[in-house]
C-alpha cells in the first residue's frame, strides 16, 4: 500500500514538472529590417544608390542647403533617427540611423546634396 502511494505521488510530481517545463511561445519573430524604402524632398530629386548606403541629389544654387525638408519611409515597425519629415542641414553629409523592429538591426544613411 505504502509502494502503491509512493508511486502516486512521484506520477503527479513527474507530471506537474512536465507541464511546467512546456516551453513558452514567444509569439512571431521581430523583423530585422531596417530600410529607407523611398525618399523624398520639395524642390529636387534625390537618388539612393543600389546599395541603400547613400541618397544624394542636387539642389538649386538659390535653395538653402542649410534647411533641407526631407521626407522618407522605412520598413514596416522599424524607426529612424531623426525622424521622417526631417528637416537636415545638408551643408555637409548628414546620417539617418534605422533601426528594425528587433531594436539590435541597425543601418546607417548617409543624406547629401551639392548645389
Amino acid at each position: 500500500m505504502k509502494k502503491s502511494i509512493f508511486l502516486s505521488v512521484l506520477v503527479v510530481i513527474f507530471a506537474v514538472v512536465l507541464v511546467g517545463c512546456k516551453k513558452k511561445d514567444d509569439g512571431p519573430a521581430l523583423s530585422n529590417e531596417a530600410l529607407i524604402t523611398a525618399v523624398s524632398t520639395s524642390g529636387f530629386t534625390l537618388t539612393q544608390t543600389a546599395t541603400g548606403g547613400t541618397i544624394s541629389g542636387t539642389i538649386a544654387k538659390t535653395a538653402n542647403l542649410g534647411a533641407v525638408q526631407i521626407t522618407f519611409t522605412i520598413s514596416a515597425n522599424a524607426t529612424s533617427n531623426p525622424a521622417s519629415p526631417a528637416t537636415l542641414d545638408l551643408n555637409s553629409p548628414k546620417p539617418i540611423v534605422v533601426t528594425a523592429q528587433d531594436g539590435t538591426t541597425t543601418k546607417t544613411y548617409t543624406v547629401s546634396a551639392t548645389q
